[in-house]
């Protein structure tokens, strides 16, 4: 998605149709990809359309950089290829920060003997495991307050906040209490309830608290095209000069929470709008 803030002279649309003439809001970010690629993004231009090349396994693992298109101006380095690392990665978080990160917060999506969240130094690719013992890790996102929240895409999946990643190792997570034991800093590592229990897939969270989330299951009709699954939105707590210490705004975890539904007024592929 195009921060449409950060373009001169373009403003946020306010009306359904305000998408300068474009059919959709779609058709907007790519004409903005096109027409300021390298103002917007640093790269030449756009590429046309998506790759359809096709390569071996064998080619892959001789050099994973094989599996990624690339658009002129940009390009790839292998991470890390340790063998520790978890088989099905999915969402990263850059650590500490976006300009010079250190670490990559990662999600693995396997099952609970399985690594379920690590952390890539990216100087040398070395890997360790940060938490064991969630399913389907999908969701990683730093917070503005500077820790990371993970998720589970499953049915009962659990959200996650990890207070500080880079002293949290090897914590084993009982995905059925919600608790944390074991390894260094289990005490890092809280489950947020309030939020409820469903399979996470997308996060948004904003600088304000607010937290906008998807549920992968939801709804069961395929219909629906602006997300995978319902979204509503949650105000999230500050943190207090403890970073141990989490104090909610006006909320109370353990009972009422803010959660504000967000209606989807259509499902059609031409008119993508929410309220």
């Amino acid at each position: 998605m195009v921060g449409l803030s950060l373009l001169p002279g373009v403003a946020a649309a306010d009306r359904d149709d305000d998408f300068r003439g474009f059919k959709d809001f779609g058709s907007f970010r790519d004409h903005l990809l096109k027409e300021q690629s390298r103002k917007l993004f640093g790269v030449d231009e756009p590429l046309a359309a998506s790759s359809t090349e096709s390569i071996t396994a064998a080619v892959a693992n001789a050099d994973p950089t094989r599996l990624v298109t690339l658009a002129r101006g940009l390009h790839a380095r292998v991470v890390s290829a340790a063998t520790n690392l978890g088989a099905n990665t999915d969402m990263i978080a850059l650590w500490p920060d976006d300009r010079n990160p250190t670490h990559l917060i990662v999600c693995n999506e396997q099952g609970t003997t399985s690594p379920g969240v690590q952390r890539v130094r990216i100087a040398d690719g070395l890997v360790e495991t940060i938490l064991t013992g969630t399913t389907a890790c999908d969701p990683a996102h730093r917070t503005p307050w500077g820790t990371i929240i993970v998720g589970e895409e499953a049915v009962d999946g659990n959200l996650i906040e990890i207070i500080n990643p880079l002293q949290t190792t090897n914590v084993l997570f009982n995905r059925v209490t919600g608790t944390s034991s074991g390894g260094i800093g289990a005490a890092n590592v809280i489950t947020r309830p309030a939020v409820g229990r469903l399979a996470f897939e997308g996060i948004a969270l904003y600088p304000n608290g607010v937290m906008y989330y998807g549920d992968e299951n939801r709804p069961l009709n395929g219909t629906l095209v602006v997300c995978s699954g319902f979204m509503i939105s949650m105000r999230w707590p500050s943190v207090t000069s403890s970073p141990t210490m989490i104090v909610p705004q006006g909320v109370r975890w353990a009972g009422s929470h803010e959660v504000v539904p967000v209606r989807i007024v259509s499902t059609s592929p031409s008119d993508r709008r929410m309220r």
